[in-house]
């Protein structure tokens, strides 16, 4: 009977809405856009760019920007890849004599959430930004299989961004170049199709459009610039809390209705199905009336943090995904969640310019007086790391054994400062002599916890150096608002990361002053394993290879590469990543990176602390969500298991559909 009257509604609502529209529209109209559930969520610190060339610095932008973001590939949580926006991928034809095979990607009939067609040229348009030699980019390492695309990023002869060998053969058809590597023999090998399939699966590698990049230099820190080609769009994007009108910082992820669905037939929710999921990062706590006085309004105290904040909402049944736990609470909620281990390994990258920090002794016994394994069981969910890949990354860039279970030196997991002490000494280093600071994103636990037990292992109590935070008031996040009206957001932290060492300004760009804060002499980071092949977590750190910009004013046509940043310089690690670039096969390949792992973990210009975990608590009654590369989360499918249980939706609106065909007489 309830079936029999939600059939009689859903004609009653149709009538008179056939005119003008679409056949689905004919068939639903327009209030369907509405359909589906919101989801209160939780996910940690909010990212405060959604850039994709320059949000992956830390973990919390991995939830948020693969669901905003689709590319032509995607990993599957298993590491395979499956297509995305991809539709048909042709191989052309392959010289051996050039090394050179021509690919074709046809991508799928797909809009952005402002109603724009994703076309071929949004992907070429985002590639060439990552390789101009001008920007700063670590993700031009996953474009250097296709031709011209080193010799573009490192200024090499006359080679310009437009002799990037790829095209667009129509608005939906990529024609790409790849360049073999030369054999023994002299021949070529043939370019491996699926190690690049693996690489353009990566999340840096997602289409941008020119319209809105080119338009404001902060245009990725606002939900009025910020179009998705992905399942969601950016509704809201507060980055603080509003006093005035009691709103929390939040991000609102709307679906977007125009993700690969065909509007003229497809139901609104058939590739989406939630309506709304809502992304809190700072949630007024409940008081009951008994505590309430004249100046206490019900609902609006703000705990001291929004982990507190979340966990409270989620016992107390108002939080329906939750993957982020306040460390002092995880030990008891350890066995609730669900942990899966993250593409990002929290390390500390260090300033090689620094008088102390320049020596490599120094770099070593400051890891080796590191206990991973202790510092891992105080965060709880993360694991001691070995390398700064992450253990998503495979052997040989594709499905299988992980890199990491391959190494031949990796630190060790265990503390020895005995040996630490020693090393110091043998190098006639006094560390009392000596002082340097720490610095972290503001309001990042984990990353202060850390910093704190590293400070206390390496200072008066340990090693012995004077060691401090570095104020994290002058790495602060500050909103401004542009000359065009758009409130945008300026990330100090990732600005003294950028700045490689060197003297920034913390300044927002809309402050008339010009005060210069010193660069850092530690900072900590999270490295993001963009991909599944170790290629591009080591290549950013060989001056060859390290996608940092060029300094073009020089009056030149040779110049000089740019070093990583903090500055690492290693002949033989440059030799081991070059090397494994130009290798033809798989296997000796992978022995090169290997080389090159064992290298830097001997020189130490970055210090691998932890791998990530990402931990998950889904409320009863949730389902279907599903996972991605290192974790990123899916909600495409997610529905409650008590929503529209009284009929069955999707039947009805096939019978609805079939009705109304023979009522317009369209064919079947």
């Amino acid at each position: 009977m309830k079936r029999i009257l939600a059939l009689a509604v859903v004609l009653v609502m149709l009538a008179g809405v056939f005119s003008g529209c679409s056949l689905y529209y004919k068939l639903f109209g327009y209030d369907n856009e509405y359909t589906g559930e919101i989801y209160n969520m939780y996910f940690g610190e909010m990212p405060t760019s959604l850039d994709p060339k320059d949000a992956y610095i830390d973990d919390s932008t991995l939830a948020v920007m693969s669901m905003i973001y689709a590319g032509l590939y995607k990993y599957e949580e298993d590491g395979s890849v499956t297509e995305d926006l991809a539709e048909e991928f042709k191989e052309l034809s392959f010289d051996d004599q050039t090394g050179e095979l021509e690919i074709e990607i046809s991508i799928r009939n797909t809009r952005w959430s402002d109603e724009i067609s994703v076309q071929a040229d949004q992907f070429i348009y985002a590639w060439r930004r990552l390789l101009e030699p001008t920007a700063s980019s670590s993700a031009a390492a996953l474009l250097y299989d296709i031709k011209n695309a080193r010799e573009i990023k490192t200024a090499e002869g006359k080679s310009t961004k437009y002799d990037l060998a790829v095209y667009a053969v129509d608005t939906r058809v990529l024609h790409v170049t790849l360049q073999g590597q030369k054999k023994s023999d002299g021949s070529y090998a043939k370019p491996d199709v699926d190690l690049f399939k693996a690489k353009l699966a990566s999340p840096l590698l997602v289409p941008v459009r020119s319209d809105k990049v080119s338009k404001l230099t902060y245009w990725a820190t606002s939900n009025e610039t910020v179009p998705s080609c992905g399942p969601f769009y950016l509704r809201t994007y507060n980055q603080q809390d509003n006093t005035r009108t009691r709103k929390g910082a939040e991000i609102i992820l709307q679906r977007n209705k125009y993700y690969l669905r065909d509007e003229e037939y497809d139901p609104i929710d058939k590739y989406v199905k939630p309506y709304q999921l809502v992304l809190n990062y700072s949630i007024g706590k409940y008081i009951p009336a008994s505590e309430a006085d004249n100046t206490t309004t019900l609902g609006t105290a703000v705990f001291d943090a929004s982990d507190e904040q979340a966990l409270y909402y989620y016992r107390n049944g108002k939080m329906d995904y939750l993957s982020y736990v306040p460390l002092e609470e995880r030990a008891n909620y350890a066995s609730q969640a669900t942990v899966r281990t993250m593409p990002f390994t929290h390390a500390y990258l260090f300033n090689t310019e620094h008088p102390l920090l320049r020596q490599t002794a120094v770099r070593q016994a400051l890891s080796m007086a590191i206990d991973r394994t202790a510092l891992a069981n105080k965060l709880v969910f993360a694991k001691a790391a070995v390398s700064i890949v992450s253990p998503v990354v495979t052997e040989k860039g594709e499905t299988g054994d992980a890199f990491i279970d391959h190494l031949t030196n990796g630190v060790k997991d265990y503390g020895q400062l005995s040996e630490a002490k020693k090393m110091l000494s043998d190098a006639g280093i006094v560390p009392g002599d000596w002082s340097f600071t720490i610095a972290v994103k503001p309001g990042d636990a984990e990353a202060v916890a850390t910093a704190k037990y590293c400070i206390e292992v390496w200072g008066a109590e340990g090693l012995g150096f004077n060691v401090t935070l570095y104020p994290t008031n002058k790495l602060r996040v500050q909103p401004f608002t542009t000359d065009n009206d758009y409130d945008c957001k300026y990330d100090a932290y990732y600005e003294c990361y950028k700045a490689g060492g060197a003297s920034f300004n913390a300044n927002t760009p809309s402050d008339t002053r010009e005060d210069i804060e010193p660069g850092f002499d530690v900072i900590a980071i999270d490295v993001f394993s963009a991909s599944t092949d170790a290629f591009t977590t080591l290549a950013p750190y060989s001056k060859y290879f390290s996608g940092m910009a060029l300094d073009m004013t020089q009056e030149t046509t040779d110049f000089e590469p740019a070093l990583p940043l903090g500055g690492y310089d290693s002949t033989r690690y440059n030799y081991a990543v070059k090397s494994a670039f130009e290798s033809a096969g798989l296997q000796t390949r992978a022995n090169y990176l290997h080389a090159a792992e064992e290298q830097l973990m001997r020189d130490m210009p970055i210090m691998p602390l932890f791998y990530h975990q990402y931990s998950v608590m889904v409320s009863d009654g949730i389902e279907n969500v599903s996972y991605g590369y290192g974790g990123a989360p899916r909600f495409t499918e997610t529905e409650h298991k008590n929503y529209d249980s009284n009929f069955d939706i999707s039947q009805l609106r096939a019978e609805v559909i079939e009705m109304r065909r023979k009522e317009l007489g369209l064919p079947d």
